[in-house]
């Protein structure tokens, strides 16, 4: 990626022929792009090695890790934080992966980083403040944060698809082929759709905003649905994110975590309150 500056079909081995070889590489499809990308961003920053290979790697393990700490936190106490913080830190399997260039740690630490905006969103304290001018404060940052999240997950891929993706259309193709060879290989065309897309899940979200304060102002109820929606937004994003780090299991294996305890809680009346169309399609 860093040598042809193409970002979006992978390449394993050398580009361009060197020496007698008949081939020199080939195209790569067989690992999600998401660790690809965390790599070529830190080789591009301090260059090529192992520092900058295995970095991203470690890093996500430190963040999963403090979100741990956050999460018990704020459900429980600050001792039951750290004591999870601590037990995950030194598991040995999750010391290895946070230590190894591989796909392991980009899927994990995006998988624990979703449950855990999963569980503040719904098992998390009641969010309050005393008085209104703080309510709208803390209203406008939470949400501001929660937009300015969406935007650091998409702007980046949609910059990437836009200028790397401008494959050749097979000259033999004509009619409806043409069209949806045009379609597939041409970034511009997937970003104008992936825009219409997300400027519709935001509008829905900025309509139901609004009718929420023209109904009950910035009430303590409005602070604390919406500050839980700003949680369900960062587990719907992670969510995505593991799925480009890992595959079909990014959002099989959290999705069968949140239904087994649906079902085991039989507490169903969650999925009202858990923005599950709007999220999925973000």
């Amino acid at each position: 990626m860093v040598e042809t500056h193409e970002w979006v079909s992978t390449w394993w081995g050398y580009k361009e022929k060197i020496g007698t070889e008949a081939v020199q590489g080939k195209y790569f499809f067989s690992k999600p792009i998401f660790i690809f990308w965390t790599e070529a961003v830190a080789c591009s920053v301090i260059g090529h090695g192992e520092w900058a290979i295995r970095l991203p790697m470690a890093l996500l393990a430190i963040f999963a890790a403090f979100m741990i700490y956050l999460t018990l936190s704020r459900i429980w106490t600050r001792q039951v934080g750290l004591l999870g913080a601590v037990v995950v830190a030194t598991s040995p399997e999750y010391f290895m992966i946070s230590r190894q260039a591989q796909t392991d740690m980009p899927f994990v630490s995006t998988l624990v980083l979703a449950l855990c905006g999963f569980m503040l969103a719904v098992f998390g304290p009641r969010n309050a403040e005393s008085d209104e001018p703080a309510r709208r404060k803390r209203l406008k940052w939470t949400l501001g944060l929660a937009l300015a999240f969406v935007a650091l997950n998409t702007i980046p891929q949609f910059a990437i698809i836009a200028t790397d993706l401008a494959d050749e259309v097979p000259a033999n193709l004509t009619g409806l082929g043409a069209a949806l060879a045009t379609l597939q290989t041409t970034g511009a065309l997937h970003v104008a759709i992936y825009g219409v897309v997300l400027a519709g899940v935001l509008g829905s979200f900025g309509w139901s905003l609004r009718r929420d304060l023209r109904e009950h102002g910035a009430s303590e109820w409005v602070l604390d649905r919406w500050t839980r929606r700003a949680w369900l937004t960062f587990f719907y994003v992670m969510v995505a994110q593991s799925t480009y780090a890992k595959g079909l299991l990014g959002f099989a294996l959290p999705g069968l975590i949140v239904l087994f305890w649906l079902v085991w809680s039989v507490n169903w009346r969650v999925l009202k309150r858990v923005d599950l169309v709007r999220g999925v399609v973000l």
